[in-house]
C-alpha cells in the first residue's frame, strides 16, 4: 500500500514540476521523479502479487490438511515467506 502511495505522490510531483514556470533545470528532478514512480509501481505489483500468492497457498494447505484427516485448527495463521 505504501508504494502505491509514494509512487503517486512522486508522479504528481514530476507532473507537476513539468509545469512549473519558475524555475529551469528541472528535467532531471522530473525524470528522477517518473523513475522512482515506476521503480514504486512495479514494487507494488510485485507485493500484491506475492500477497495474493500467499493467501492461496494457505487455503491449498488447510484443503490438503482437511482432506488428510488431520485436525485444523480454524483461525491459525500460515505465514508464507
Amino acid at each position: 500500500m505504501f508504494d502505491i502511495i509514494w509512487g503517486g505522490m512522486l508522479a504528481y510531483t514530476a507532473i507537476a514540476l513539468t509545469t512549473w514556470p519558475y524555475e529551469e533545470g528541472v528535467d532531471g528532478v522530473v525524470v528522477v521523479g517518473f523513475s522512482w514512480a515506476a521503480i514504486s509501481g512495479i514494487s507494488a505489483a510485485v507485493g500484491i502479487n506475492k500477497s495474493h500468492r500467499c493467501r492461496e497457498a494457505k487455503r491449498a494447505l488447510v484443503e490438503r490438511l482437511e482432506q488428510d484427516g488431520a485436525a485444523v485448527e480454524r483461525g491459525r495463521n500460515y505465514f508464507c515467506r
